[in-house]
């Protein structure tokens, strides 16, 4: 790509220190059939770990992968500090422990190329994939997803199931977020920026898996223990369980009550720490995902939650076969 010559697409990518995963994240970029991008590594402001990304970009020898400091200030302020260094038509987000499967891009590109000018974004199918395991579901669950003005029924995916696609499903036209930011109070505003972008104009859902997301990657957030997740807090007939959903919540408040949208994120909350729970069993440590199975029982009580609480104890290879027979039954969990 000529120095002068604008991308069709910047992928952004956000840098800590999973090295080896940047590595692959960056390699899953490079092999992608579509070549017209350009690769922002958004590397956390450190004198110690921005060399060390500075190095493993240069090692690919592509002018195409520029790295960039972000300040220390979270997930949602680096994706915006991606955002406007981006040059490219469309914008993807790649995590830097997952990877694009090689025709991610050509994909979205050619249905973006093709479609009205009011489609805001597509969003596409992913592996959750532990390979350490050899488990594997596919994602988005629903199968009910769609294509078109999407707002009022994202709007109640995301209150009455917390149900939503991820940013990194999706590829958007930049022209659409380039007034936008991910929340700052928000440590994960993604959904927050999701909802606030589909009410500008139509989603295409592309029903295929383009992206994997390392469910065995190492440190994910998503492990993080009991303890240092959101308490619940009562609040009348609802419940707010964290500043972001209280947050997301106000933002849409008009359009919730004018549609008589029941907020009541219980179930979400507790299907979250069922999921957390499952995720910790598949890397070794029961006791911790039985305190995250528990937790979600304790929220919210299923024979679901219940019954995979039990299945635990027999151990970790039993736990996981279980699973597997599950998602070969319905095709996915959820």
């Amino acid at each position: 790509m000529g120095k002068n010559k604008l991308p069709t697409v910047s992928v952004v990518i956000l840098g800590w220190k999973k090295f080896e995963r940047l590595k692959t994240a960056i390699k899953s970029v490079l092999n992608q059939t579509f070549q017209d991008f350009e690769i922002i590594v958004a590397a956390e402001d450190d004198d110690k770990l921005v060399p060390q990304i500075q190095e493993i970009c240069k090692s690919f020898n592509d002018d195409r992968i520029i790295v960039i400091r972000r300040e220390k200030q979270g997930i949602s302020a680096g994706r915006t500090c991606g955002l406007r260094h981006a040059r490219g038509k469309y914008i993807a987000y790649l995590d830097e422990d997952d990877e694009f499967l090689p025709n991610k891009l050509e994909k979205h590109v050619k249905i973006l190329e093709k479609l009205d000018n009011d489609v805001v974004l597509t969003y596409a199918q992913h592996w959750g994939w532990d390979r350490k395991n050899n488990y594997k579901i596919i994602t988005p669950l629903e199968k009910d997803a769609k294509s078109g003005h999407l707002y009022d029924y994202m709007i109640h995916r995301y209150f009455e199931k917390s149900i939503l696609f991820q940013i990194w499903d999706a590829v958007i036209k930049k022209k659409y977020v380039e007034d936008m930011e991910f929340d700052p109070d928000l440590a994960a505003g993604e959904d927050d920026f999701l909802l606030l972008l589909v009410k500008k104009g139509k989603c295409i859902f592309i029903p295929e898996v383009l992206h994997i997301q390392n469910l065995d990657a190492e440190f994910r957030p998503s492990a993080a223990p009991v303890n240092s997740m959101p308490s619940a807090k009562d609040s009348g007939d609802d419940i707010i369980f964290n500043k972001q959903a209280e947050i997301i919540y106000k933002k849409h408040y008009n359009y919730i009550t004018k549609k008589g949208i029941k907020y009541n994120r219980t179930l979400g909350i507790s299907k979250s720490f069922l999921m957390k729970g499952t995720r910790i069993i598949r890397m070794g440590s029961l006791k911790e995902g039985r305190r995250h199975i528990l937790y979600s029982i304790k929220i919210k009580p299923s024979l679901y939650a219940i019954s995979i609480y039990v299945l635990s104890f027999p151990g970790k290879n039993f736990f996981i076969k279980a699973l597997k027979a599950r998602q070969k039954i319905l095709g996915g969990m959820n």
